[in-house]
This record gives C-alpha cells, sequence and structure tokens, in this order.
C-alpha cells in the first residue's frame, strides 16, 4: 500500500492541518479495485486531517507530506469495521440454529440481520470511545519531496 501525500494547511501549536486528496489515498480505489471504503464515503472533497508534528520534523504551511499509519493500528481498524459485523452474523447464525434446528431460509436471514447490526453496533460503540480514535490519526512520515 502507498503512503497517501497530503498538503499542510496550516500549522498552530504543534498540530497541522493537512488536506488529502481522497482518490489519491488509495491508488486500487481510485482504479476501482480496492475495498470501496471510498463509495461509501460519498465525498471527493479533501479530508481534512489534524496531526501532531514532531519537532525534529521541519515542515511549513504548502508543503507536501507523506502519511503513515501503524500496521497494527490499520488491522485493529480493519477487525473493528469488517470482523465485528461479520462475528456477529456467525455467532447469531449459530445460536439461532441452537435455539431452533434447522433455520428456514427467513429465519436465516432474520437471525444473519441481527448478528450484522450488533457487530456494526459493537464496532461503532468501539470507535466512539476517545483513545480508541486517536490511534487511527495518521502521523506525519517526513516531506514528500524526499520520496525517493
Amino acid at each position: 500500500m502507498n503512503s497517501p501525500v497530503g498538503k499542510i494547511i496550516s500549522i498552530r501549536q504543534g498540530r497541522a492541518t493537512v488536506a488529502v486528496e481522497r482518490t489519491a489515498a488509495c491508488p486500487r480505489c481510485a482504479a476501482g479495485k480496492g475495498c470501496g471504503a471510498g463509495l461509501l464515503s460519498g465525498s471527493t472533497r479533501p479530508a481534512m486531517l489534524e496531526i501532531s508534528l514532531s519537532p525534529h520534523l521541519r515542515l511549513s504551511e504548502g508543503d507536501e507530506v507523506r502519511l503513515t499509519l501503524e500496521p497494527s493500528h490499520l488491522l485493529r481498524a480493519s477487525l473493528l469495521v469488517y470482523g465485528l459485523p461479520l462475528a456477529g452474523i456467525v455467532l447469531m447464525l449459530v445460536a439461532g440454529w441452537l435455539i431452533s434446528r434447522p433455520l428456514s431460509d427467513p429465519e436465516a436471514v432474520a437471525y444473519a440481520i441481527a448478528g450484522l447490526t450488533a457487530g456494526l453496533l459493537a464496532g461503532r460503540w468501539q470507535l466512539n470511545r476517545r483513545d480508541c480514535l486517536k490511534q487511527f490519526v495518521p502521523k506525519i512520515a517526513g516531506s514528500a519531496v524526499d520520496t525517493p
């Protein structure tokens, strides 16, 4: 995965406001071969991110920068967004099967929808916790001009 490039719009008190073009953030999504998350955002405007600046970086307004996200944080975000709903579906279908065997198709669909809803709500609840969202904010890796 390529690191997205953003442009520093402003710098205040050790924090930079960085504009990232949504289509440029993921080349696979731009080519229509990605996960489809870009379709769900419904916006073509640049994403505005508030990112803490490291003191060793010498950056100013207008500079283009590379952004990174730790792989473990990316994995955790994927598990929250995709894993919890999938786990909810599976668990509810197993519970439904244990309660009333065999399941008819309408019952299976109802259990699956209930599990999907529970998984989505659990993921949303987890993401709404302030300390959870802090780890999913990208960091500035350096100037985009320094990229080989």
